[in-house]
Formats: structure tokens, C-alpha cells, sequence
């Protein structure tokens, strides 16, 4: 009896913490607010971004995607989850505004947003209509995040936003294409914390891991910079510049994210 006694204490205490468990997840989870907002970018364009808030934020992540650009209701090839899309809720829950931008509205066709486009004034000015509407709600630090092709948004809203930036993080950024790459922007008008983050196996021909040397050395005038380059996670995709890769750090995507917020928040004003 004594034995049957225990047993079922035994079986109670587990249910318990299975349940307080269940009820820590869910409430951490209905801490990050989801909404969508539209503003006007330039003249006869929208631009779109989903904004996640949570209940303390430290500050303003603008998260900018590679590839096309193009916020889809999968992001992933073949089911691989891809780095910025599909961690927005992620950097959210590590305490950041996460604001992810969608390609503007006259670069929605199948290609999205080319490389010549992300390198324009005209983008610089659909990404900063964007910031001025996540400003009126909050005086928050804005820092700009982008990966793959997505650095080369980052970096160019870092070095010509109208706005003061507060950090610029760059994930696999794209430093070895001849005309439109990151160490071609005007890098030296960040003045601004800068995390440069890559994968030591990416494959992509365009975003090498060494690239982050290239780029650090023009980033004359940044307050600081640091560079980490992460190991392990599988290889599973095919194409080595896309989800299921190093390229967008697969199976280690969580730790990406918690050390780029880790880093925004301690540099954060």
C-alpha cells in the first residue's frame, strides 16, 4: 500500500510540473504582442512589417530579410526555417520590438527586392517610413538587422538613415559581390555598436565567414566592433545559400538569436 501511496504522489508531483510548465510557456508566450502596420513609403508605395512587442522592450529591432525581401506565409525551403522571418517572435521574446519588414509594394513581383534595390536611396527611405511609425509609439534605440542579402539593407539604412541608429547587426553578410556588396556602402557613416555574425561552414560564395574582416576594416568610425563566428548545427539543404544551411545558422538558430540580443540590449542607451 505504502508502495502504491508513493507511486501516486509520485505520478501528482509530475503532473504538477508538467502543468506549471505548460502554464510558464503559455504565459511567456502572451507576452509578445503581434500586430501588422502599413505605412506610405515614397510616392504611390506602401511598405508592410509585422511588428512583435513585448512587455518590456529595450529597444527597436528592424529585422531585414535576405532573399527577396518578401514577408510569405512560409519562408523556409523544404520546410527549413529560414534566420530572420522565422525568429522575429524569438528576438520578441529576448525583449526586443521586432519590427520585420516586407518588401514595399512595387517590388512584390517573384524576384522581390534585387541587390541594385536594397543599395537605394528609395529603400533607405521605405525602411525609415517604417521607423517613423514604430517611433511614435516609443523613443526606443533603433538597430538594424539584416542577413544574407538582407545585410546590405542593414548597412545601408545604418550608414543613411534620416533617424539616429543605435547598433547595426549583420548576419552572413554579403561581402564579395562586385558591384553590390556591404563593404561598398558608405560604411564609414556608422557611428553606431556593430555585430558582425557568421557561420564558419557557409558555403554561400557570396557571404564567406572571412568576409567579416572585410567589412570590419571600413567600418572606421563605428563605436565598436565585434565579430563572432558560430560552429555546429546540420547542413540539410541543398542549395548552400539557403534555409537548412550554415548560411542561416540551422539547428543553432536559438543561440544566434540569443547572443545578437544579448548584444543589443547590453549596448542599447
Amino acid at each position: 500500500m505504502k508502495n502504491i501511496n508513493r507511486l501516486l504522489g509520485l505520478v501528482f508531483a509530475l503532473v504538477s510540473v508538467l502543468f506549471a510548465v505548460s502554464l510558464f510557456s503559455n504565459l511567456g508566450a502572451a507576452k509578445v504582442v503581434k500586430s501588422t502596420i502599413t505605412v506610405e513609403g515614397r510616392p504611390s508605395t506602401t511598405v508592410k512589417a509585422k511588428v512583435l512587442t513585448p512587455t518590456s522592450p529595450v529597444a527597436i529591432a528592424v529585422l531585414l530579410m535576405g532573399g527577396g525581401g518578401k514577408i510569405v506565409e512560409r519562408s523556409g525551403s523544404r520546410g527549413f526555417p529560414g534566420f530572420i522571418a522565422d525568429n522575429a517572435e524569438r528576438f520578441a521574446e529576448q525583449g526586443l520590438l521586432a519590427v520585420l519588414v516586407d518588401a514595399p509594394s512595387d517590388h512584390r513581383g517573384s524576384e522581390g527586392m534585387r541587390p541594385q534595390f536594397r543599395f537605394s536611396d528609395a529603400h533607405v527611405a521605405d525602411v525609415d517610413a517604417i521607423i517613423d511609425h514604430v517611433k511614435q509609439e516609443t523613443n526606443l534605440s533603433v538597430w538594424l538587422i539584416g542577413v544574407s542579402l538582407g545585410s546590405i539593407s542593414a548597412a545601408n539604412v545604418a550608414a543613411n538613415s534620416r533617424h539616429h541608429v543605435g547598433g547595426l547587426v549583420l548576419a552572413s553578410a554579403e561581402s564579395r559581390r562586385p558591384s553590390w556588396s556591404v563593404p561598398n556602402l558608405e560604411l564609414g557613416n556608422v557611428n553606431a555598436p556593430a555585430l558582425l555574425v557568421a557561420h564558419k561552414k557557409d558555403r554561400c560564395r557570396g557571404t564567406p565567414p572571412e568576409g567579416t574582416k572585410i567589412i570590419a576594416k571600413k567600418l572606421v568610425n563605428a563605436q565598436l566592433i565585434e565579430i563572432k563566428i558560430f560552429t555546429g548545427g546540420p547542413n540539410e539543404g541543398r542549395n548552400p545559400c539557403h534555409p537548412g544551411t550554415p548560411h542561416t545558422f540551422h539547428g543553432i538558430q536559438a543561440e544566434v538569436v540569443r547572443f545578437i540580443a544579448d548584444f543589443v540590449k547590453t549596448h542599447s542607451r
